[in-house]
């Protein structure tokens, strides 16, 4: 099981402060990439590991995907990462700060974290995007 930081709760307000006008390219700073960051700066574990280096482009990072889950779907690739990353789902009711959420975006479907006052925070085109707790529709625990 992993095991976060000591002082993991400083370590994620500051990488949410740090993307809160960052805007989303595909390699860099898209919702799978964004969870991946969190998660490893406050855990030490890089669940993007395997594909981190060739997620460079929109098509390369649709590719991943395809070749993960033979076809595009945001939602399994991201169950395979978990499972792959021995990150636990729970309720999502039961998420709390730090951990992982699935939310339904006006563009699908997209990785997030749990931030501060039980918001979900995820990226947008131009900056971080808060959404309610409820709007989750699935969470796993990085603890």
């Amino acid at each position: 099981m992993t095991k976060r930081r000591d002082d993991w709760p400083i370590v994620l307000e500051a990488q949410i402060r740090e993307s809160k006008e960052k805007e989303f390219d595909w390699a860099t700073h898209n919702c799978v990439l964004f969870a991946a960051n969190i998660v490893l700066s406050i855990t030490g574990m890089d669940f993007m590991h395997k594909y981190r280096e060739r997620c460079v482009s929109e098509k390369s990072a649709l590719r991943i995907v395809v070749e993960v889950c033979g076809g595009y779907d945001v939602e399994k690739f991201i169950e395979i990462l978990m499972q792959d990353s021995c990150f636990p789902e729970k309720p999502k009711n039961k998420a709390q700060r730090g951990d992982i959420v699935l939310i339904n975006t006006e563009i699908g479907p997209a990785a997030a974290i749990v931030g501060s006052g039980g918001k979900v925070v995820a990226v947008g085109k131009t900056g971080v995007v808060l959404f309610p707790l409820n709007k989750a529709t699935r969470a796993w625990g990085t603890n």
